[in-house]
């Protein structure tokens, strides 16, 4: 079980497109690591659980890289949800996914009041460097943000 958790991090890393994983796989991993977690005495005993602790790196990583293809994805509009684990597809139907892109990605005309370094925006595009009085259009969530701070000012078009 360990090589096909590899072999799905692998896949998942090196490819472009959000990996279809078989179905049970969760359920599988789930149980493996529960055997691990049991572990046993001494060397084999230390040895389960260097390989718990490896496995468990691997599936968080994966799930990081899944959760940015997954976001990528959405806000491009082109979500596969056939792709998708049922606890991701929970994720959407929770927050109401029903919007459209177009929606969440709503920009906001704005006046630099200072400098502000590069960052990366909602929608996962980097903005900026910007110096003071630079009007850019930014993500409504960041532009809001940088609002409140008092770092920029909303151009009223």
């Amino acid at each position: 079980m360990y090589r096909r958790i590899l072999d799905f991090w692998i896949s998942e890393r090196e490819g472009k497109e959000l990996q279809k994983l078989p179905d049970g796989f969760i359920e599988e991993v789930n149980r493996y690591l529960e055997n691990l977690g049991r572990g046993a005495e001494g060397v084999r005993g230390k040895l389960m659980q260097e390989e718990l602790k490896r496995a468990k790196n691997a599936l968080n990583e994966m799930r990081l890289l899944r959760k940015s293809k997954i976001c990528r994805d959405f806000l491009a509009g082109n979500l596969d949800l056939e792709r998708l684990l049922d606890e991701e597809k929970g994720f959407f139907k929770e927050r109401g996914t029903e919007k459209k892109a177009a929606e969440v990605t709503k920009k906001i005309l704005a006046r630099l009041l200072g400098d502000v370094p590069p960052f990366v925006g909602v929608d996962l595009k980097t903005y900026g460097p910007y110096k003071t009085e630079d009007v850019a259009l930014l993500p409504a969530q960041n532009a809001e943000a940088l609002i409140k701070r008092g770092i920029a000012a909303e151009i009223k078009r």
